[in-house]
């Protein structure tokens, strides 16, 4: 007598949609993803770009992402320097989307998590980023050579808004 084969199963997946506010924003997504995504652990991260145009547009992006395919859950990556109303955040909170903010700049949290956090406009944010890492925020490579994980683990109890983006990503 044969011995009969083992059902399939199917491994289900969670997915979540992540929109960041411009290319900054999406390499730091993307990087993350590249990090905490690849150990097979059952999670799967769309990573999308709302081209700028303030934080209204990134929070009706994400709407229209997320009525394109059915997600688990759903996030946004902005900043708060510019646009950034309570009827958006209401918006937001009405779609169920996690809104991460970056006060005031991206920047400003990043160069936080590598020790450099003091309060500046968004300009000399930007400035001094680009001093510290040798390329702007929108370069891809400037994630894999200055925030590591382990850097960025070590930096999550003290960053806030890192640690929002890691509960994100269920880590």
């Amino acid at each position: 007598m044969a011995a009969r084969a083992a059902p399939f199963r199917r491994q289900v997946r969670t997915t979540v949609l992540l929109v960041g506010e411009g290319f900054s924003e999406v390499e730091l997504l993307k990087h993350l993803r590249s990090l905490y995504t690849t150990n097979g652990n059952g999670f799967t991260a769309a990573v999308r770009n709302a081209h700028g145009k303030g934080a209204g547009n990134v929070v009706d992006h994400a709407i229209r992402q997320a009525r394109q395919a059915e997600y688990d859950h759903k996030a946004v990556l902005l900043d708060t320097d510019a646009d950034w109303t309570e009827a958006f955040r209401r918006r937001a909170r009405s779609e169920s989307i996690v809104i991460v903010q970056s006060a005031p700049c991206l920047e400003a949290w990043l160069l936080d998590v590598r020790g450099h956090g003091r309060e500046r406009g968004s300009a000399e944010h930007k400035r001094e980023f680009l001093v510290r890492c040798g390329f702007p925020a929108h370069d891809a490579r400037v994630y894999p050579q200055h925030f590591t994980r382990e850097i960025l683990d070590a930096a999550r109890p003290r960053v806030a808004t890192l640690d929002a983006l890691l509960r994100v990503f269920g880590v």
